[in-house]
């Protein structure tokens, strides 16, 4: 018990730490009602139903904001990643609003993304990076994401990746598009 407890705490610190990899800094996250450690905490999306973080390789790298939110915006991008999820870009419509009240995206999603709502489905593509592969055995994600452009529904956990900074839904488990 004393061991799984100095490796959580491990863990935690190495989430934490000044790197994600060699000589890359962490990118500085910009204080936002939403992820303001005094807020109140999230509430799900009434109406929506979410599996957790199933089918995600190391989830310990995603904090939980909101067990499962819906979002309304735009496809703006998706590309293939090398653990089989895709990294999808959603322009968040402008009346969305996060369960606390505040944006679904903080200062890095700026910075790096574009303003842009991660949005990663899971198992979707091969599976080329190792530590990745246990996550996906014996599993294909079935959702197909509309091409960019296209104005949709999402629905999954909303998380902060934290070895990036910015905030995702993680997996992203449905999309509807609006017409």
């Amino acid at each position: 018990m004393r061991f799984a407890t100095v490796l959580t705490a491990a863990l935690l610190m190495a989430g934490c730490s000044a790197a994600v990899g060699p000589g890359s800094p962490v990118p500085a996250i910009s204080p936002t009602p939403s992820l303001s450690a005094t807020a109140a905490p999230p509430t799900p999306t009434p109406g929506a139903v979410c599996h957790g973080l199933a089918h995600v390789y190391n989830p310990g790298r995603l904090h939980v904001l909101a067990s499962c939110v819906s979002v309304r915006g735009v496809i703006m991008s998706a590309r293939q990643e090398p653990d089989g999820d895709l990294h999808v870009l959603l322009k968040v419509d402008a009346d969305q609003r996060d369960p606390r009240g505040g944006r679904f995206t903080n200062g890095v999603n700026d910075a790096k993304q574009g303003g842009n709502l991660v949005l990663e489905p899971v198992c979707v593509g091969p599976v080329i990076q190792p530590d990745a592969v246990g996550a996906c055995t014996g599993y294909h994600n079935p959702l197909v994401v509309p091409p960019p452009g296209t104005h949709v529904v999402v629905i999954g956990p909303w998380v902060l990746d934290a070895p990036h900074g910015w905030t995702e839904l993680h997996p992203l488990e449905k999309v509807e598009v609006l017409t």
